[in-house]
């Protein structure tokens, strides 16, 4: 019985959308540098594949390769990185079958690649970083909200 395996091609509008918010750029100012509104950008960053002349349009007014925006799969690169975790006990690495292939990516890692998931690892970290000031402000509210019963 063959089983059928769908290959998850990366979606550029995401790759884009890393890229300009690496670059502190706004959709508007991307839109300008390549002729187009501000929401034509917006939709762009939700299309999964982007026109091979726009995309190269947007690489440019980015700085960066065509190859970055339109091969760079985020999914892939974290469900590789995630697939290998350290034992604790001994330092060891427990993988699930995706050793080899992160070796492989490592070692052709171009530098926009990298760069691209330092974005993405920046992106998450600022999402945490606003949730924990989001539940401090809570905690005090709920503190005073506390004082203020206790004092009745």
């Amino acid at each position: 019985m063959a089983t059928d395996t769908v290959e998850q091609k990366p979606h550029q509008g995401v790759n884009v959308m890393i890229r300009r918010k690496r670059k502190n750029m706004s959709q508007e100012s991307l839109g300008n540098l390549i002729g187009l509104p501000q929401c034509d950008i917006s939709k762009l960053e939700n299309q999964e594949v982007i026109e091979e002349k726009t995309l190269s349009k947007i690489a440019n007014a980015l700085g960066c390769s065509l190859e970055s925006l339109r091969d760079f799969d985020v999914d892939h690169a974290m469900n590789s990185f995630n697939s290998t975790i350290t034992d604790t006990k001994d330092n060891s690495f427990i993988n699930s079958g995706y050793s080899n292939e992160i070796h492989q990516t490592y070692n052709q890692t171009s530098p926009d690649l990298i760069d691209l998931y330092k974005t993405l690892l920046q992106d998450e970290k600022d999402l945490r970083i606003r949730e924990v000031q989001t539940m401090e402000k809570e905690i005090e509210f709920l503190r005073v909200q506390l004082a203020e019963s206790l004092k009745k």
